[in-house]
Formats: structure tokens, C-alpha cells, sequence
């Protein structure tokens, strides 16, 4: 199976309400939320929205709101590349990024439960983060995933 690529950039982080009054209602993308408590900064969740990111935050203002002690932030995630079928390459990207920080031996994002030991793909990606990726990897190839 021939290796695909996924580019995306990753925004400034943004405090978890100032995003949701930020965004617009049809918004899609990948989303990537954070915390700092004590003056550090710790991965919590990634997830993706092929309708309204806007929405899944909203979704997520509960448990989010148990960190009442942190700064919440989060950072969108913008398909810049492919161009075309992507919806696609959102879920694939979403997939592959939590499988990848999210395995026993690297859990860097707390807060998934999904996709965390296994996934399932339909073509190969190697995806490159760019901008504000902060502990998510520069690069992630679903070839070294392999069995999943």
C-alpha cells in the first residue's frame, strides 16, 4: 500500500472559551487541548470534528471544566494538505495521532480512551505536524503501526 501524506498546522494555543467564541459554526478540523497548572504545560485530548469543532468543545465543557485549577487551551489542527477528501484524512489523521501519543509506553493524552491500543485504516499516511504541535510529534507513519 503506497504511503499517503497528511499535513497539518497547528494554531497558537487559545483559552478553551475565548476558542469556542472564536470559531465559526461549521468549522472543521482536528483539535488538540491542553493544560497548565503550576506554571506546566500537560497534553489532554485530541479529537476531531468533520462538522463543527465549535460544537465538540462545547461537547467537552464538562470534563474540561474539572481542570478548574488549570488554564485550559487548546490548539486547532487545519488540513493543509491533501486538498481533496478531507474528512478523510481528518479521521485518519485523529486516528493515527492518538494511537500514537496515546500508548502505554508514551501516554501523552490523558483524557482518550479511543484508539488508544488499536485502530483500523483503510489507506497508509504519514502525517506531518507543523506550527504549535507542542508534544504531538513532527512526524507519524502509520507504516510503523503495523497489525493495527
Amino acid at each position: 500500500m503506497r504511503t499517503k501524506i497528511i499535513r497539518i498546522k497547528w494554531c497558537q494555543p487559545i483559552l478553551f472559551d475565548d476558542v469556542i467564541k472564536s470559531l465559526s459554526d461549521n468549522e472543521v478540523g482536528l483539535y488538540y487541548i491542553t493544560r497548565i497548572y503550576n506554571g506546566c504545560e500537560k497534553s489532554l485530548y485530541l479529537g476531531e470534528s468533520v462538522s463543527s469543532i465549535k460544537s465538540r468543545l462545547k461537547s467537552h465543557k464538562d470534563w474540561v471544566h474539572n481542570y478548574s485549577h488549570s488554564k485550559i487551551y487548546v490548539r486547532i489542527g487545519k488540513i493543509v494538505y491533501p486538498k481533496k477528501d478531507v474528512e478523510k484524512a481528518i479521521k485518519h489523521a485523529e486516528r493515527a495521532l492518538i494511537f500514537e501519543h496515546g500508548q502505554c509506553g508514551s501516554k501523552v493524552l490523558f483524557e482518550n480512551t479511543v484508539s488508544t491500543q488499536s485502530y483500523t485504516y483503510s489507506d497508509v499516511y504519514k502525517i506531518i505536524n507543523e506550527g504549535c504541535r507542542f508534544e504531538l510529534k513532527y512526524e507519524v507513519d502509520m507504516n510503523t503501526h503495523e497489525d493495527e
